[in-house]
């Protein structure tokens, strides 16, 4: 298992005024939300699970402090084959939420089961046990959604969390999982 950070501070500026270019005298707005998101227990050489049905995964993320928060987490998952070959993909948008500056989530991951693909154990408020979501993974022309016998030639998982602060910003964190076969 491999984890990747591509983290950003995005500021967007728009300008308001008739020119084409900011200047002094234009009105400006800009947003900008720092944020930084790693995958905790994620690392080269390490598998989540052997052959355990899920995976407990630990994701951290930063946001910025003023109008950053809260901050949507999405989850992104592709299956590719032993040549590399993507077997489909699909978003999870909203699996989890940042509510403070710095946050952890758990995130259990059914990596076999598309139909209870992942839920987010640790919310705030939630006494009982979370259900599972599924995943809706489209094939790479997008014509079709798979099911799980379609799974059986996969051998690696590529998970990507991005966390969007809701002043503006982004930042991304991919973990890449072996499936055992």
């Amino acid at each position: 298992m491999r984890a990747r950070s591509r983290n950003a501070a995005i500021g967007l500026i728009v300008a308001l005024g008739p020119h084409s270019h900011a200047s002094a005298q234009d009105d400006v707005v800009l947003l900008t939300c720092a944020a930084e998101t790693a995958w905790i227990n994620c690392a080269d050489g390490v598998r989540p699970f052997g052959l355990e049905p899920t995976a407990a995964l630990h994701l951290r993320s930063h946001v910025g402090r003023g109008d950053c928060l809260p901050a949507r987490v999405t989850l992104t998952a592709s299956y590719t084959d032993r040549a590399g070959a993507v077997l489909c993909v699909g978003t999870m948008d909203g699996i989890a939420q940042a509510a403070r500056n710095v946050d952890d989530f758990t995130i259990e991951v059914n990596p076999r089961t598309l139909g209870t693909f992942a839920r987010w154990r640790n919310r705030p408020g939630q006494a009982a046990e979370p259900p599972f979501e599924p995943l809706m993974c489209a094939s790479p022309d997008g014509r079709r959604d798979l099911l799980d016998t379609h799974l059986d030639s996969a051998t690696t998982l590529e998970l990507v969390a991005t966390v969007l602060p809701s002043g503006g910003g982004v930042s991304v964190a991919e973990c890449r999982i072996s499936l055992p076969r």
